[in-house]
C-alpha cells in the first residue's frame, strides 16, 4: 500500500480567504485525513438578486459567531483541524459562463487527481448560487458508487437549461443526474 502524502500541493492558485472560516489555518495544500473549506464566490446565472458571490466571504466573516458544540453529537467544532483553501479565481473574463468554467476547470485540476475517500479528505463548498454545485457533486459521484445525493430547495433545479445556458442554477440537479450511475439515488425535498 503507497504511503499517504502528508500534504499534497495545490496545483492552481487560489484566491486567499478574506479571513479563515472559523479560525482554520489558512493552506494552499491538501491534507490528508482533514476537512477543507473551498469559497466558490459565484452568481452569474442567478435571477432574482445577484450577491451570492460575496457568500463565501460573508460566511466567513460571522463564522466567530457560530455555536461550535453540538448536543446531538457531544462534539465541538473546536476540537476538529480544518483547512480553508480560500476561493476559486473565476478568471478574468467578462462573459460569465465562461468564469463559470474557469472556475469549475481549477476546481477538477485540484480534485481529479486526489482521491477523496481513500485520502480521507473532506470537502466542504460554500457558494454561491446553486450552479456551484456541479463541480462538487460530480466529483462525489464519481468517488461514491452509492451515493444519495439529498437536495433541500424550494425548486426542483431539473430543468434542461435556463435562458439558454445548461448549467444555470435551474438545471444544475439536471446536470448532476446526469453523472448518476445505476447505484445513485436523488431524494428532493421541499420542492
Amino acid at each position: 500500500m503507497p504511503l499517504t502524502p502528508l500534504t499534497v500541493p495545490l496545483p492552481v492558485p487560489l484566491n486567499d480567504p478574506s479571513r479563515p472560516f472559523f479560525g482554520a489555518e489558512h493552506s494552499t495544500d491538501l491534507h490528508p485525513g482533514h476537512t477543507h473549506i473551498l469559497g466558490f464566490g459565484f452568481d452569474g446565472t442567478a435571477c432574482f438578486r445577484k450577491g451570492t458571490r460575496e457568500g463565501p466571504d460573508g460566511l466567513r466573516a460571522v463564522s466567530e459567531d457560530i455555536e461550535s458544540y453540538s448536543p446531538y453529537l457531544d462534539a465541538d467544532l473546536e476540537d476538529q483541524s480544518f483547512y480553508d483553501l480560500g476561493n476559486l479565481r473565476l478568471g478574468f473574463d467578462d462573459d460569465e459562463e465562461k468564469q463559470w468554467h474557469h472556475a469549475v476547470h481549477d476546481f477538477n485540476a485540484i480534485f481529479d487527481s486526489v482521491d477523496l475517500a481513500q485520502q480521507k479528505i473532506k470537502l466542504l463548498t460554500l457558494g454561491g448560487e446553486h450552479s456551484i454545485s456541479y463541480a462538487p457533486i460530480v466529483k462525489y459521484l464519481r468517488q461514491y458508487p452509492d451515493m444519495v445525493l439529498l437536495h433541500l430547495d424550494a425548486h426542483a433545479d431539473l430543468r434542461d437549461g435556463f435562458l439558454g445556458y445548461h448549467y444555470s442554477h435551474a438545471s444544475i440537479i439536471r446536470r448532476s443526474v446526469d453523472h448518476f450511475g445505476p447505484g445513485h439515488e436523488l431524494i428532493q425535498y421541499g420542492i
